[in-house]
Formats: C-alpha cells, structure tokens, sequence
C-alpha cells in the first residue's frame, strides 16, 4: 500500500470516528464517510469537465496534485431531535485544504490550524523582514481540521457536508 493510499484510509478512519465528539449529542446519529478523487474529460466542445470517482479499498491510490472530495452524510435515525451536532473532519496529512471548498447547508462553518480551537476565520502572527510582528487571517492552505455546528438535526432528517483537500 502506498503512502497516499494510506493517507486517504487513515483521514477516513479519523474522520469518522471524531465526527461526533463525545456527549456532544443525544440520540442516534449515524455518520457515513466517502471519498472521491477528481478527474477531468473534455466534452466534445472540447470544454473540461469535472467527474469525482468514489474511492474504496480496491481504488485508493492518490498522487500529488490530485484533488479529493470528502462527503460526510450525518443521518438521525432516532424519533427526537438532536440539537447540538458538530461534525468535525481533519485535513489529511500530505494534503491541504481546497480554499472555499467547504459546504454544509445550514451549518455554521468553522476552520481550525491546531485541531483544538476553532474560529470562523483562523487568525495567525506573522513577523515581516523588519521585524514588524502583526495578525492577520492564515491560508487556507494552514487549515488542520473543520467543524460544522448544527442547530438541530430533526427526528430521521439528514444533513450533508463536503469539502476538498489537494494532494501535496
């Protein structure tokens, strides 16, 4: 197994298992992960055109410079609502984050640098060649992990997020 195929199968692990953090919700929610890379055809205008191909066990193998969407499909399979759901997926090592990628509905979207603190827009220090130290927003490209916040998720409803990291 090459290291890509392992980075691909170890953010699907780590992903799924942090989606929900603990205690953080009550009641039956379900989480499903898939992973697609992105492929390019022309059509006969000869215009590009995207197609995201599902990868599996059997279909893994990534190369730098690829870009990768993962699809988290969060499904309440209890009759109460839950309120509270953060869904949080980190950034794969040997990847970055695909700047504007992230979608989620109704959720409110939050980006993190460390994986442990979370903000609508991540602010980092940077120090000039003068030496003049001051703050302002990361790249996308530091990103280490998102979270979306859920209000509520209602009895058998469903919500959906997705977003792009690029291969390095």
């Amino acid at each position: 197994m090459s290291r890509s195929t392992l980075i691909i199968w170890s953010a699907f692990l780590l992903g799924t298992l942090s989606s929900v953090p603990a205690l953080a919700v009550a009641g039956p929610v379900h989480l499903h992960l898939s992973i697609q890379r992105k492929t390019e055809t022309y059509d006969a205008a000869g215009r590009t055109q995207a197609i995201w191909v599902k990868l599996d066990a059997a279909q893994s193998a990534v190369h730098p410079g690829d870009v990768l969407r993962y699809d988290v499909h969060a499904e309440n399979t209890g009759s109460v609502s839950v309120s509270g759901l953060a869904v949080t997926q980190p950034i794969p090592a040997g990847t970055v984050y695909v700047a504007h990628s992230a979608e989620g509905g109704s959720a409110a979207l939050l980006y993190s640098l460390d994986g442990k603190e979370f903000s609508a827009l991540p602010m980092q220090a940077v120090t000039s060649p003068s030496g003049t130290r001051r703050v302002r927003p990361a790249p996308a490209e530091a990103y280490a992990a998102l979270r979306w916040h859920f209000a509520a998720l209602p009895p058998h409803g469903s919500e959906d997020v997705t977003y792009q990291v690029k291969v390095r």
